[in-house]
């Protein structure tokens, strides 16, 4: 029986070593990131997704208050929507590099917003904004990433999107 029990074990910290691996965490961590941007965090800052390079240059740039009061004044505004379901986040990610974004119906948040870069560091996924430290530690954001993402509208998801808005007509 004791046989039995680490044989199960095993399979599970396999299973959670492997969704570790892929896109998984990222999911996770981007709900999170979403769910500050909505104003449902209040205990988090920003500083708390910036990637370990930003947060070294902040640091090396300004005092630790000033850093501080950076966190605070990039607070989003408290707001009673619904945060995103984990189901309708969607993951590109190419090596240590990812971009995340949300789908599904127009009225949902975020839906429609930019995609999100992310940077992988020490096994953590962070904001990626592209700042001198992060391309020096981390590379450039591959361009072919930006490249490969094809965000459907929302009233192209047939199965969560409300009915299709109509088109606007072109112009010459």
């Amino acid at each position: 029986m004791l046989h039995r029990d680490s044989l199960v074990g095993t399979i599970v910290l396999l299973i959670l070593l492997l969704a570790s691996c892929g896109g998984g965490g990222l999911e996770r961590r981007a709900a999170d990131f979403y769910s500050y941007m909505l104003g449902q965090r209040p205990q988090e800052t920003i500083l708390n997704y910036i990637s370990p390079a930003f947060r070294t240059e902040l640091e090396q740039r300004f005092s630790k208050e000033e850093v501080a009061e950076y966190g605070k004044r990039q607070k989003p505004p408290g707001v009673s929507r619904e945060t995103p379901r984990l189901s309708s986040i969607r993951t590109r990610i190419e090596g240590n590099f990812a971009l995340t974004w949300v789908e599904g119906r127009p009225d949902e948040p975020l839906v429609g917003s930019e995609p999100v870069m992310w940077v992988r560091d020490g096994g953590k996924w962070y904001l990626y904004y592209g700042t001198e430290a992060e391309v020096e530690k981390y590379s450039e954001f591959p361009p072919e990433l930006r490249a490969k993402i094809g965000i459907p509208k929302a009233s192209e998801i047939a199965d969560t999107a409300g009915p299709a808005q109509p088109e606007k007509p072109k112009e010459d």
